[in-house]
């Protein structure tokens, strides 16, 4: 009696030790090391899980702008940028921006890969879990605006080879079933004393004369950037932003609203979901915020507003 307690108290103790490394396994993946797996198609690093067994094929490097989605997951992923130290500090961290439909699942895999010395995509992955950074939830709408990290260890980078990743594509369980389009991870540049104004969202007639106006005050106030993303704009408006394009004060590319499957239409010109709009407006912010981090000062405005300097500029 006594023995066939103390096998089953044996027992039971090993199950909560499996079922407890299981949890902390997939809860903390940059704690773990690295392990390396072929499978006659290509290499794969994968920070925690299971053996990788399908083929791997050739990647296409998504335009900026386009949406990323792993697998059947209602999440789409625009932005994908490089973070130094945080959250794991000297390792590699990555965070993403994009959409979620609300309260869907967002557990992803985070499929990171290097450049080959011509610059595409090399057949190598590191797969790592991604982890909910921050969802926008001031209002319910059809799409809310989420923010997702990616991270590796330090101690896991030196088995692996370093971080010098270029492209991250998702994938909803493995990383030999990604999405085949990957997006390039944008490296923000430090840039000492640098202001950088965030547009979020042009679209439709913006008054040219006024748009000219409003670019030539902002150069006169030393602005070093200015980010939008763009969506059906107008073609007189859309000369003036490529000008100013063309001149190295601005950074632009189209923004494509994500939908869940049965959701409204999207856009930005009334009449609209109009809380849809501002949430809409709350993720183009936010890339500003990730993508800019490099510049001192970010500003988020319109163009109907000016900057004000305070005492005399002489």
């Amino acid at each position: 009696m006594k023995l066939s307690l103390a096998v089953g108290l044996l027992l039971g103790f090993i199950v909560f030790l499996f079922i407890l490394r299981s949890f902390l396994y997939s809860l903390t993946p940059v704690n773990f090391a690295n392990e390396r797996f072929s499978n006659g198609y290509g290499d794969y690093n994968k920070v925690g899980g299971d053996q990788l067994k399908d083929k791997v094929q050739r990647f296409h490097i998504a335009p900026p702008g386009d949406n990323i989605q792993p697998g059947e997951l209602e999440v789409f992923l625009t932005t994908a940028v490089h973070y130094a130290d945080f959250p794991a500090r000297g390792g590699f961290n990555v965070f993403l921006n994009g959409w979620a439909r609300h309260e869907s699942d967002m557990n992803f895999k985070c499929c990171l890969i290097r450049s080959l010395p011509g610059g595409d995509p090399e057949d190598i992955i590191t797969e790592v879990q991604s982890y909910v950074y921050h969802i926008y939830d001031q209002w319910v709408v059809d799409m809310q605006n989420a923010e997702f990290s990616c991270s590796i260890s330090n101690k896991q980078l030196s088995t692996i080879g370093g971080a010098n990743f270029s492209y991250v594509t998702f994938a909803e369980t493995s990383c030999l079933r990604a999405n085949k389009d990957v997006m390039r991870i944008i490296y923000p540049q430090r840039e000492a004393g640098a202001v950088g104004i965030c547009l979020k969202i042009s679209y439709d007639l913006i008054d040219p004369e006024k748009l000219v106006e409003w670019f030539e005050y902002i150069r006169l106030m030393n602005v070093t950037k200015v980010f939008t993303y763009t969506f059906e704009v107008q073609p007189s408006s859309l000369k003036v932003l490529q000008y100013y394009q063309g001149k190295g004060l601005l950074d632009m590319q189209p923004i494509h609203p994500a939908k869940s499957k049965f959701g409204p239409k999207r856009g930005f010109k009334r009449p609209r979901f109009e809380q849809q709009a501002w949430t809409d407006e709350v993720m183009a912010a936010n890339d500003c915020k990730h993508r800019m981090s490099g510049y001192d000062y970010v500003i988020v405005m319109d163009a109907d507003e000016f900057i004000l300097p305070h005492g005399n500029l002489s």
